[in-house]
This record gives structure tokens, C-alpha cells and sequence, in this order.
């Protein structure tokens, strides 16, 4: 008697057809060409196509609600797919929907090596795709609240998971075991009741293995997004590369933990395995990163976050990354360029602001400990790499024809030119199809700068007095134009350091802890100075400026300056530039005193520079206070009344003005304006060596 699956067979093998006569005289065994098999056309269930298919095979599935049997093995290679893939029909992954109630759905055995599952609805099951098979791909399917693990990769399994979508996994949505090699890439992971991707480093022999997470969004993990268990008895041959992912809302972002322990501690672990992490974003996570002795963190956005990084320690490094977290760094190697201010995040998708500091902050090439760990050249929209997962200014899916774009055009770093050079070259670096022009122009800064030759993408500024001096280069192709600028600041002497204040704190700035010190200004003894020495100011063009860096949202700043002087005036600007006026009253003695601006600043968490600039002679200053306390009061020496403003919110100075016209002569014994000034990324290229180096990073 001949069986349904026979005679199913042979009506097939009808469709089929023979491969050339040469190659069967060759002695060859009869090969048939792959067909597409119908459900429920040919075949009433999956279970049966699958059972009738030959290899290579592809089983199209209509629309509907189909049933999968407990523990289904598949053993030869098919594609298995809904008519989103076969007839390009967008709706069919959402309405060809999987069902089944056992332990496990489909199990690929070795022998089904090649095999594609593409465009279902997986609703509700346990397990339902098992892969023990090399080369297997999951595409684009959807995982509704299912049970346990929805892809379980055991030994033997490898290949691409890719465009997919899970929703609350009560388990991982990704397990990796055995000596499975695995792209895990474009996937949406949403609520995770464990992990949403979980690797064990199981011993395994061979080659080495690698696999690669990149560009998935996973949100939502009870445990962790990214966790890895390395072997207890020692290193396994694997590598991780871990890229471009938005990785939020979990207990730690991306993980380690020993001794195969799944249960998160969020302390790190002893990992020797290399795992390279670049341009991801990591937010509002327990901790974004527990490491990891051999790990390569670079290019990276870590935010909101409990802590930023801890345990990145033993051979590791943390370069080339921003921090914006209640703690930053914990335990952790870290490299010269790593910034702690605000990244610069859209909140509708964690994309980059038009003007976020971490567009082109990034690097394009990376080698740790002689070894080149990865190489973007070309792979990026600027001048270099963004910071984060999605690059600023690059389609994901480009318009083959999109018409003139206007020139990409950059002015460089900012630059610190010292005295007595003042002259520095300037040079704009342009990318764009067609030819354009370049012109140089000088939009702020004292009199009697000049530009040799304006139109020259590189050329030679002259400044004639210390300073801050802004330049503009516009790119044109004569249909559009595009614009950046550059900062030189123009001065006596140069040191290195910063100030880091972690509210709610208060800290204290000594006058000669300066970053950049110009114009009349000078370092004296002064016994009557917290720490016997003060600023002296000689003359009207005199300035200091400090670097400070906050780390806290949602915090008010308020300034104390200690002066001496009679009738001092105090002008005060902020981030947009407005100067508020404040005076000591001439009664007030001669000595050195403090006086609080009497209006805070607030501002985003990042790096800003505090300036101070005297525009008259014989004024002294000795320290600064930066404080989230209102009811703070400093330590030592008379306290100057607080005045009331001088001028209100409507009659304020702008701060490039003189600040004479906001002023009667009586008071100008001492002016000093205090500006604090964004700088997203206040990167110098010094034109000259400093006078004296010191190196100062305090925080608080």
C-alpha cells in the first residue's frame, strides 16, 4: 500500500524537474530542483509539508492560525516561510500566526543545516525555535509572550538572527550554549523575564568562535540586556563583538557573571574572553557595563544609568565614551578622551540633537595593546565617528538620487594660542561632490583681528589682543551653504586641568587653578587668600578661565567670588549670554570679601568654562564657590551684603557689550563679568607651550 506521504510525493515530483541529461549520464543519481510547497494548498498542516519536503525546499504558509507539534524535528534543510517572504506581503507576518503547547515547537537537527524560518508570529509557545543546526536563519518573524527561551541555540548551532521582534519572553529572547556562532543583528527586544540575550562560554574544541550583537534595541530586561557567563574551568576560544545596540532598562546593560550563574549581583566577573563594545547606548540601567578583564569599550554612550561602568579593569579600557550617570566610572580602566557631560539624546529614540557633543566625537580607528580592535573608516556621516549607537546625518535607508546636498564643512578644534605668538593658521576641512567656496569671518572677539585671505580653506588668523575670538568658515557649491565655527582663545599661560562637581555638592575653586589665564591677569602672594594666593588684575583686558563639569539633571548652580575692591561690579552671563548686574556697596570695606551672584545657573549635565574677566584695573580676586546649597555661607572672611540687581531680567547686558552702558563711572572701580559659557566639546589644539603645567582634576 502506498502511504499519503508517498503519493503526496510523487504529485510533487511531478512539478519537479530532472537536471540536464548530461549531468545524468555523467552517472550522477537523479537531482530535483527545490519547489515550493503549500500550506494548507498542498499540505493541511506544517507538520506535513515539512515531513514531505526535500532539501532546499521552501514551505509557503498562507495567513492563518497554524498549529506546531510538541518537539517537531526538522532534519532537512527548508526554507519555511509566510507570504511576506514569498509574495512580499508586508501584513503577513502579523497574520500567519504560530501556535503550539508543548515543551518545545521546531527543533533543528544537524542534518537541517541551511535552514530559514522567515516573516510568522510565534503566539505564546515554549522554546519554539530550537536550533542544534549551522547556518540557520531566523528572519524578520515576531515572538509574542512566550514561554522560556524563544530561540535556544544548543551545540551545534549557528547563524543569523536577524529583524525580528519579541515581546515579554518570559525567559531570554536569545540563548546561546554549547559552541554556537551567532549574528544577532536588527532585532527589537522588549520586556525580557530573565536576560534578553544570555551566553554561556561552555569549553568547546575547534576554531574560534565569534559572535556579533549589533544594532538590536533592547529595552526592558528583568535581568540584563547583554549577559555573559564565562566557563569556571578557564578561557574559551570566543570573542564578542557587541555594536551599535540601544541597550536601556535592565539591571546592567551589558554583563558578566561567574561560574555559569545566571542570577545578576551586578559585580562583574573575571572574564578573559575579548569583548569588544563600541557605539552603543546604554541608558537607565542598574549599571550599564560590569566587565570583564578584556574588554574594549569605545565609542560609546552610557547614561542615566545607576553607575556607567564597573569592573572594566585587568587588560580592559574605556575610551572615547561620554558619561552622564548618578556614579560614572566604578573600578575601571579608563583612556585619555572619555567626557562626562550630556550626550545630547533625542528622547523620542535616543537619536543624536543637531547639536549634540557627541557628533564626530568618536574615533575612526582603535588599537589596544598593538592590536588594531576595529577600523570605520568611510562608515560614518562627519569628519569622524559619532558617540552612541545611531550616526548623526545617515540615512538607514538612503535615496539612491537625493538630489544637491549642501557641503559638509568643519573649522576644526578649538585653539589655544599663547603669548607671544599670535598668530595661529586655521584650516577648514570640506566634503562635498561639487566645487565650493570658502569664506573665513570674524564674528566676535576684541578689535584688530585679521584674516589673510578669507577665501582660502587654509590661511593664517593675526589677533592683537588677548582673548576670545570667534571665527566662522561658510562652504557654499553656489546652491547651498553650510556653516561651523571656531574658538581661539588668545592668553599668557595655559594649565591642565578641570573641575568635576557631582550635586548635590559644593566646590570650591581656588583663583590659580586656572585652565587659561590672559591679558593683565597674574598669580600674587596674598596671606589674606584661602590658599596665599590671589589673581591680580593690571588691566582692563584681563581673564581667567576654568573648566568645570557637571554631572547631575534638574540642580541649580549658585556662584560665590571672593573680591577685594571698593564699589566692586560684578556682571554675570550665563549659557545664553545675558549679563545680570550686581555691585558691592562702597561701604563695604576694602578687604577681600565674598559676594554671591544672587541668580543660579541650570544647565544640562556637561562640560562648561567659567570665565571671569575684569575690565578695569586693581580689582582682585581669590576664589570661587559652585554650590547646590542655597543656604550655603563660606567658610572665613567678611561676607559683602547681597545687593539688589542693578538691572532686571529686561534690562540685561548683552555679555559681548562693555557693560558700560548698564553702569554709572562711580562704580567702576573693579568690573569683572563671570560667564559661563557651553562647550560641548572644548577640545584645544595648543599653538604654543604653556608657562607652567599644572595638572588639577577635583571633584566632589
Amino acid at each position: 500500500m502506498t502511504s499519503f506521504t508517498d503519493s503526496r510525493r510523487r504529485s510533487v515530483s511531478n512539478r519537479k524537474t530532472a537536471l540536464a541529461a548530461g549531468v545524468a549520464l555523467m552517472g550522477a543519481a537523479s537531482a530535483l530542483q527545490a519547489v515550493t510547497l503549500q500550506v494548507p494548498g498542498d499540505f493541511p498542516t506544517i507538520a506535513a509539508a515539512i515531513g514531505a519536503a526535500a532539501p532546499n525546499d521552501t514551505i509557503e504558509v498562507a495567513p492563518g492560525e497554524h498549529s506546531v507539534p510538541d518537539t517537531f524535528s526538522v532534519t532537512t534543510p527548508i526554507t519555511l516561510a509566510s507570504w511576506l517572504h514569498t509574495r512580499n506581503d508586508p501584513a503577513a507576518r502579523d497574520t500567519t500566526i504560530l501556535t503550539g503547547s508543548g515543551s518545545r515547537g521546531f527543533v533543528l537537527e544537524g542534518s537541517a543545516a541551511g535552514t530559514r524560518i522567515i516573516g510568522f508570529t510565534f503566539r505564546e509557545m515554549t522554546k519554539p525555535i530550537n536550533p542544534a543546526a549551522r547556518d540557520v536563519e531566523i528572519l524578520n518573524n515576531r515572538f509574542v509572550n512566550g514561554g522560556s527561551d524563544q530561540i535556544d541555540f544548543e551545540v551545534g548551532g549557528s547563524g543569523r538572527v536577524a529583524d525580528n521582534v519579541f515581546e515579554n519572553a518570559s525567559d531570554e529572547a536569545v540563548d546561546l550554549d554549547g559552541d554556537s556562532e551567532v549574528i544577532i543583528e536588527r532585532n527589537v527586544m522588549n520586556i525580557c523575564g530573565d536576560d534578553c540575550i544570555e551566553i554561556r562560554f561552555h569549553a568547546v574544541p575547534g576554531d574560534p568562535i565569534t559572535i556579533v550583537i549589533r544594532d538590536n534595541i533592547i529595552t526592558g530586561a528583568n535581568r540584563d540586556g547583554i549577559q555573559m557567563m564565562p566557563d569556571p574551568d578557564g578561557i574559551t576560544p570566543r570573542s564578542l563583538v557587541i555594536h551599535n545596540n540601544i541597550i536601556s532598562g535592565g539591571m546592567a546593560g551589558i554583563a558578566c557573571m561567574d561560574n555559569f550563574e545566571t542570577r545578576e549581583d551586578l559585580s562583574g566577573c573575571a572574564m578573559d574572553e575579548r569583548v569588544v563594545v563600541y557605539n552603543n547606548t546604554i541608558l537607565d540601567n542598574q549599571v550599564g557595563i560590569t566587565g570583564g578583564d578584556n574588554m574594549v569599550v569605545v565609542n560609546n554612550i552610557i547614561a542615566g544609568n545607576g553607575v556607567g561602568v564597573r569592573r572594566v579593569d585587568g587588560g580592559s579600557i574605556v575610551d572615547s565614551t561620554v558619561f552622564a550617570n548618578t556614579t560614572d566610572v566604578e573600578s575601571s580602566v579608563l583612556g585619555p578622551n572619555v567626557y562626562f557631560r550630556d550626550p545630547g539624546l533625542d528622547p523620542a529614540d535616543n537619536s543624536l540633537l543637531e547639536n549634540s557633543s557627541s557628533i564626530d566625537a568618536g574615533t575612526a580607528q582603535f588599537s589596544w595593546n598593538g592590536e588594531q580592535i576595529f577600523d570605520l573608516t568611510s562608515n560614518y556621516a562627519g569628519l569622524a565617528p559619532d558617540l552612541g549607537a545611531i550616526e548623526f546625518g545617515m540615512d538607514p535607508n538612503p535615496d539612491p538620487d537625493p538630489g544637491n546636498q549642501p557641503p559638509f564643512v568643519s573649522a576644526g578644534d578649538d585653539l589655544l594660542l599663547l603669548f607671544p605668538d599670535s598668530m595661529a593658521a586655521i584650516e577648514a576641512s570640506v566634503v562635498d561632490d561639487d566645487p565650493v567656496t570658502i569664506t573665513w569671518s570674524l564674528e566676535g572677539g576684541p578689535p584688530g583681528a585679521t584674516i589673510d585671505d578669507p577665501a582660502a580653506a587654509t590661511t593664517f588668523v593675526r589677533l592683537s589682543h588677548q582673548g576670545r575670538y570667534i571665527l566662522k568658515v561658510t562652504a557654499s557649491d553656489g546652491e547651498l551653504s553650510s556653516t561651523d565655527t571656531l574658538v581661539i582663545t588668545y592668553a599668557n599661560d595655559a594649565r591642565n586641568g578641570d573641575f568635576i562637581i557631582s550635586a548635590p555638592a559644593t566646590l570650591l575653586i581656588e583663583a590659580e587653578d586656572y585652565q587659561v589665564l590672559g591679558g593683565g591677569a597674574r598669580v600674587v602672594q596674598d596671606s589674606e587668600a584661602s590658599a596665599a594666593a590671589a589673581l591680580e588684575i593690571s588691566d582692563s583686558r584681563a581673564f581667567a578661565e576654568y573648566e568645570l563639569i557637571t554631572t547631575r539633571e534638574g540642580y541649580d548652580y549658585y556662584l560665590w567670588v571672593r573680591l577685594s575692591g571698593q564699589g566692586d561690579m560684578l556682571n554675570a552671563s550665563l549659557d545664553n549670554g545675558v549679563e545680570r548686574v550686581l555691585h558691592r556697596p562702597s561701604g563695604g570695606g576694602t578687604a577681600l570679601s565674598w559676594l554671591r551672584l544672587p541668580q543660579p545657573f541650570s544647565s544640562p549635565a556637561g562640560q562648561y568654562t567659567l570665565r571671569l574677566r575684569a575690565l578695569n584695573p586693581d580689582a582682585r580676586w581669590d576664589a570661587t564657590y559652585v554650590t547646590t546649597d542655597t543656604d550655603f555661607t563660606p567658610p572665613g572672611g567678611a561676607i559683602a551684603p547681597e545687593p539688589d540687581p542693578v538691572a532686571d531680567d529686561d534690562e540685561q547686558t548683552p555679555a559681548t557689550s562693555t557693560a558700560t552702558s548698564a553702569v554709572t563711572p562711580s562704580f567702576l572701580v573693579a568690573l569683572i563679568a563671570l560667564v559661563i559659557l557651553v562647550r560641548p566639546r572644548r577640545r584645544f589644539a595648543k599653538r604654543a607651550g604653556a608657562s607652567g603645567q599644572l595638572s588639577v582634576r577635583r571633584s566632589l
